[in-house]
């Protein structure tokens, strides 16, 4: 039977499922009664919406509205149902809810049509008109053209100027999120192809000039890096902005003069004279980068070029991409060290700003089209930070650890956060892997041979951990490690006596308070992180009746590990912070987050499925940043040989304080040893760089 709607109140909220108390109008009468489903648009009290359901009985034996589907077009309605809808209702809510319900009859998951929401609102005709507009909001280009032949019927054509255009920007878009700065014209033309079915390149053409001639720019072409380079306009700027502020003229060398052997007065280690020249450079050139591999001294000499600088009253901002990071940093360094999020205030208007800041959740989201986080990544300079242009840093240098993992973005945020004066000193791994946004500063740095270098080779750390530093030099290197007393290899002959091993190892850990984390190479199969996390959980966390939060097929329970997966600044949290559930109540979930100073954070109902997801297990990639005592790996020769790389297994190993477990077969192991494939996607930033010079 069909209904319309209008609320009364809110009983319980998990969006998009909610349970309401509404009047609900039937095409025979009206009543109070209680609604519950999944619901497109406002839930307020006030809103109306109209739906498909089933009455029932709950588990109190009073009667309940279940919604079966929703919104259905008013058409519809009949009776009541039809008479109270064109009284609750005004004509914009009216084309607001015919537009939703074409959309979810084009297979749309109310989930998305609720992000879309205050587009729809705002102008449903022009979804109407160019459906492909959705591709700009979030939504995959093939979900966009499945609406588009829906709403469009006769009108619809694949050559229409707007569905070519989306195509590209798609592709354009889904560029970026695997790493790429820019995307040749080569790959862009063939994905438009095979997307649109348009097979002369002549039409893409057109529409790609549309894009570069459009006010403002949906679309740069760049020809001076030696290839035509099509850039979304975001990251065209970006790396254009960082080229200059690295090479600006304003960033002088330091006045600071220092013997060698005042140098080595300031630590008790013997430095050698790479280590010396290291900090020397570190303390005096505008722009320097300092490299090595575990157990060189790159702690020492960060720690060094600390204690000189603040002898010379040098204004010192140490910042690290991760919280354990940074906690790490601010231990070894003696000073404070914050995040680069918190350190530039991300999603924090300035005092000069009137304006507000306008991966997956527990379990990842397979619906069609569900791609949120495409808007921002394409255009991360529409985010608010505190610090910029106007409004810069005051401190006179700037530190940055694990900078291997600063993107293009967010060393543009620094450096136009920080004063044009502000000395840069860069400290990181150039064997880890890449960043997960787009652009590898650091190796495209290093790669211009336009800013001072020291790379770090000589092994100092002895004794506990010693084993893991031996297994990492072996990986890049390319041998093959063997097992020591600190890298421990399990040969296992079926991925099932692997998972096996991996749940006796961790309960053991557990058991013994050690400080472990499980890191796989992929999210799926037997030995992924989806089925780590469902496995782990029922040894460490078993379900004995604690507090709860039902999340579709989903349950988080208190002591859960979980990881934030999405940036959310007005709660402080930020993507790859990691923490545990220390409580859950009726209208939050209690988060114990793990940092420079762990910090207790209230996340909101509503907002947990799309920023929390569990966090026994991570990907290699998400592990990026954070260090434990003791670390455990499944490697097994059924992974993709695109994620067996060189590069993901030293970062893993590299994850570990003291001890790395193994466990799986010894070809993948030599496999990842011997697949020197690293995809650092495509930058112009090291030919910038060298143009400038």
């Amino acid at each position: 039977m069909y209904y319309s709607s209008k609320v009364l109140s809110q009983i319980f909220a998990n969006p998009p499922y909610y349970i309401l108390r509404c009047i609900v109008a039937s095409e025979i009468g009206s009543e109070p009664i209680v609604v519950k489903g999944n619901i497109a648009g406002p839930v307020s009290s006030g809103s109306v919406f109209t739906f498909a359901g089933k009455r029932k009985m709950d588990k109190n034996n009073k009667a309940v509205l279940e919604i079966s589907r929703n919104p259905i077009n008013p058409k519809y309605l009949k009776g009541t149902a039809l008479t109270q809808w064109s009284e609750w209702s005004n004509p914009e809510m009216q084309s607001s809810v015919e537009l939703m319900s074409d959309l979810v009859d084009s297979g749309i998951p109310v989930s998305i049509i609720n992000s879309l929401w205050k587009d729809i609102k705002a102008n449903p005709l022009l979804i109407k008109e160019n459906p492909w507009s959705l591709v700009y909001k979030g939504v995959s280009f093939q979900s966009a053209d499945a609406i588009a032949k829906t709403l469009m019927g006769d009108g619809y054509t694949i050559t229409n100027p707007y569905r070519v255009q989306a195509c590209v920007f798609w592709s354009m878009a889904q560029g970026v999120q695997q790493g790429n700065c820019y995307l040749d014209s080569n790959t862009v033309f063939r994905d438009a192809s095979l997307l649109t079915g348009i097979t002369n390149p002549k039409e893409i053409a057109v529409s790609i000039k549309e894009m570069v001639e459009a006010d403002p720019p949906k679309m740069v072409i760049d020809k001076s890096l030696g290839k035509k380079c099509l850039y979304l306009p975001a990251y065209f700027q970006m790396e254009d902005e960082v080229a200059s502020m690295v090479s600006s003229p304003v960033r002088r060398r330091a006045g600071i003069e220092i013997s060698d052997e005042e140098i080595k007065s300031y630590t008790r280690y013997n430095l050698t004279g790479t280590q010396v020249s290291a900090i020397r450079q570190g303390v005096t050139e505008p722009f320097s980068i300092v490299t090595g591999l575990p157990g060189t001294g790159k702690t020492t000499i960060l720690s060094t070029i600390c204690k000189i600088l603040i002898d010379n009253q040098e204004d010192i901002l140490l910042v690290a991409p991760t919280g354990i990071a940074a906690k790490r940093a601010s231990i070894l360094s003696g000073i404070k060290a914050v995040t680069i999020h918190r350190a530039f205030g991300a999603g924090q208007p300035s005092e000069s700003d009137e304006q507000k800041s306008d991966y997956e959740g527990v379990k990842k989201d397979e619906e069609i089209g569900s791609l949120k986080p495409l808007v921002s990544k394409v255009n991360p300079r529409n985010e608010i930070w505190k610090y910029h242009t106007n409004n810069p840093r005051t401190e006179s240098v700037l530190i940055i650890d694990e900078s291997s993992m600063v993107d293009l973005h967010l060393m543009w945020r620094m450096l136009r956060g920080t004063a044009p004066k502000c000395r840069v000193i860069m400290v990181g791994d150039i064997a880890q892997l890449p960043p997960v946004g787009a652009g590898f500063v650091l190796s495209e740095l290093i790669e211009s041979n336009c800013v001072p270098r020291t790379h770090l080779v000589e092994v100092f750390r002895q004794g506990e951990g010693s084993g893991v530093t031996q297994a990492a030099h072996d990986v890049h290197n390319g041998i093959v490690p063997t097992s020591n007393n600190d890298f421990l290899f399990l040969e296992k002959s079926s991925e099932q006596k692997a998972l096996d091993t991996i749940i006796k190892l961790c309960r053991d850990f557990h058991l013994d308070d050690i400080d472990f984390h499980v890191i796989s190479p992929t999210h799926h199969g037997l030995l992924g992180v989806t089925n780590l996390n469902k496995e782990l959980r029922s040894v460490l966390n078993p379900d004995i009746g604690g507090m709860r939060l039902k999340m579709g097929k989903d349950t988080l329970r208190e002591g859960d590990r979980v990881m934030i997966t999405k940036n959310e600044y007005d709660l402080g949290v930020y993507n790859g912070d990691v923490g545990r559930i220390c409580g859950i109540n009726k209208v939050s979930v209690d988060i114990l987050i793990k940092g420079v100073q762990d910090q207790i954070v209230s996340i909101p109902r509503e907002k947990v499925s799309k920023i929390l997801r569990l966090a026994y297990a991570t990907t290699v990639h998400k592990s990026q940043g954070l260090e434990y005592e003791l670390i455990v790996m499944p490697l097994v020769s059924s992974c993709s040989v695109n994620l067996l790389q060189r590069s993901l297994l030293y970062t893993a190993v590299t994850r570990a304080k003291d001890k790395v477990y193994l466990v799986g077969d010894n070809g993948a192991l030599a496999t990842c040893v011997y697949n020197e494939k690293r995809n650092h996607g495509f930058s112009g930033l090291s030919k910038r760089f060298k143009s400038m010079e």
